[in-house]
């Protein structure tokens, strides 16, 4: 799907990301070298299997910036749809916090 634009300088998006996944439940955010790139580790409630999900906040200007996430199954061949379904409410989560 194509990454949403914000109004909003990367570093500010970084932080309204930060607080947007703090509120999904089992997520655990690992540490990441950058303020720009976060990796997290989301477990599927019944199972607890793990999901791992990168994101990179891409500058478009000094007023603007976009996402890249890349969810994906740790165990399993087929994901049933859940890691689309989870970068589109991650997603929205971010646009209430953002807006």
């Amino acid at each position: 799907m194509q990454s949403p634009e914000f109004d909003l300088p990367a570093e500010a998006l970084s932080r309204k990301w930060q607080e947007a996944v703090a509120g999904q439940p089992r997520v655990e955010t690992l540490e990441t070298a950058t303020p720009l790139r976060f990796e997290h580790v989301q477990r599927s409630a019944r199972f607890r299997f793990p999901d791992r999900v990168t994101v990179w906040v891409i500058p478009l200007s000094d007023s603007r910036s976009t996402l890249a996430i890349y969810s994906r199954s740790i165990y399993g061949l087929n994901d049933l749809g859940v890691n689309r379904a989870r970068v589109e409410t991650w997603l929205a989560a971010l646009r209430a916090t953002a807006s």
